[in-house]
């Protein structure tokens, strides 16, 4: 059985790129793997990483100019060494809008692209130049980044607002409403269990009084009576409570989907900046004017 030596490379990089469907400025953290297995030695396994790794750096560095397939584990593969490199963490949606651009497909979406035959990596075509992944290497650079491109849309939009001040009210009227009814709901969603905790306190002191009784006392015999129509009482309105607060979500979600959707078909209208991290992946969050 042959046995191989094993080296394994890892980098931490900053991308961001613009959301092609909501404009948000998208910032994700991701890692640079880089692997090697070599037949000879444990050197030449380290040589193979680090070339792996370089040349995924190549690869990240030219994405403006060829965006490539992310989430494709890329490999080469000789007599005595199997060497590549893959990108933890870049196929997180939109934060603020769920999108997925095109550079951020299954792997099996490599069957649409070209293969570039330099550096071997899948080639996504139709990605707007804006929504190509940058790469930064620095907190600093990053932010940098991002606040040039807020920067630039926000002077835009105002610019653009200003020339339909009666539309911009319109809008900013119909969020403002939608903000009015959330806060509303959240508020009834914080408080609709307000009763069945009252009821709980009053089920734990009467199961407390309970145990004070003897056995067979006819205070007992009340108090476990009082108890388990307490308990039902609980029950039956915890159910109720429950099943408000599932209409209350429900309401919420469908609020919110229709405010979302005016912000992102009306980028800018509020004169605000709005941050939203990624609900499942802590790397990522989005920075919009909204």
């Amino acid at each position: 059985m042959t046995s191989y030596y094993q080296t394994r490379r890892t980098q931490n990089l900053l991308g961001g790129h613009i959301c092609s469907r909501c404009r948000s400025i998208i910032i994700t953290e991701f890692i640079v793997v880089s692997i090697a297995n070599s037949r000879w030695s444990q050197k030449k396994a380290q040589e193979g990483a680090e070339e792996a790794a370089q040349k995924a750096l190549e690869v990240l560095a030219a994405c403006q100019e060829k965006p490539f397939l992310v989430t494709y584990e890329y490999e080469d593969r000789t007599y005595s060494l199997i060497s590549g490199f893959y990108l933890e963490g870049l196929n997180n949606t939109c934060p603020y809008c769920g999108n997925r651009e095109r550079w951020q497909n299954e792997a099996s979406f490599s069957a649409a692209c070209k293969k570039d035959p330099q550096t071997g990596v899948y080639v996504v075509s139709d990605v707007p130049q804006e929504s190509r992944l940058m790469v930064f290497d620095s907190n600093l650079k990053m932010k940098s980044w991002q606040s040039w491109v807020l920067s630039a849309y926000q002077g835009m939009y105002q610019q653009y607002w200003a020339g339909y001040p009666n539309e911009a009210v319109q809008i900013r009227e119909y969020i403002q409403w939608h903000n009015q009814q959330i806060s509303a709901l959240e508020y009834q969603k914080e408080n609709c269990h307000e009763t069945s905790r009252w009821l709980y306190s009053q089920l734990v002191s009467k199961g407390e009084e309970l145990k004070g009784y003897s056995l067979f006392s006819g205070d007992r015999k009340r108090c476990k009576a009082e108890y388990r129509d307490l308990e039902k009482q609980y029950e039956t309105q915890k159910a109720q409570e429950a099943a408000q607060e599932k209409e209350l979500l429900e309401q919420l979600r469908n609020l919110d989907s229709q405010r979302r959707a005016a912000k992102i078909d009306n980028p800018g209208v509020m004169g605000e900046t709005e941050t939203v991290s990624h609900k499942t992946a802590p790397n990522c969050m989005a920075v919009r004017c909204s």
